[in-house]
C-alpha cells in the first residue's frame, strides 16, 4: 500500500499547525487585541464573559505564549512521525 499521498496530506496539516503555534509565540499581544477587539464590538459577549478581565492581563499572554509552545512541540513530534513513516525509519 503507497503511503506517500496520506503522509503529505498530513504533513501540511502539521506545517499549518506548526505555523499557528509559532504565530502563537511570535504574536500574543495581536491576539490579545484581537480578542478584546471583538468582545468591545459585542456587547453581549463582553458581558457574558467570565474571562473578560483576564483576557486583558498579562496571564493571558503567558498562556497564549504556552499555548503555541505546546503547538509547536506537538507540530514537531507529528511532523517527525510521519516522515519516519514515509521513509521507513522506525
Amino acid at each position: 500500500m503507497e503511503t506517500a499521498g496520506p503522509v503529505m496530506n498530513s504533513l501540511g496539516g502539521v506545517v499549518v499547525f506548526g505555523a499557528v503555534g509559532l504565530f502563537c509565540l511570535m504574536r500574543p499581544r495581536l491576539i490579545q487585541q484581537w480578542t478584546i477587539a471583538r468582545h468591545s464590538r459585542e456587547g453581549s459577549l463582553n458581558r457574558l464573559n467570565p474571562f473578560r478581565e483576564f483576557v486583558k492581563s498579562d496571564e493571558y499572554i503567558l498562556s497564549v505564549r504556552v499555548t503555541g509552545a505546546l503547538g509547536v512541540v506537538v507540530a514537531v513530534l507529528c511532523a517527525y512521525a510521519l516522515v519516519a513513516n514515509l521513509f521507513n525509519l522506525h
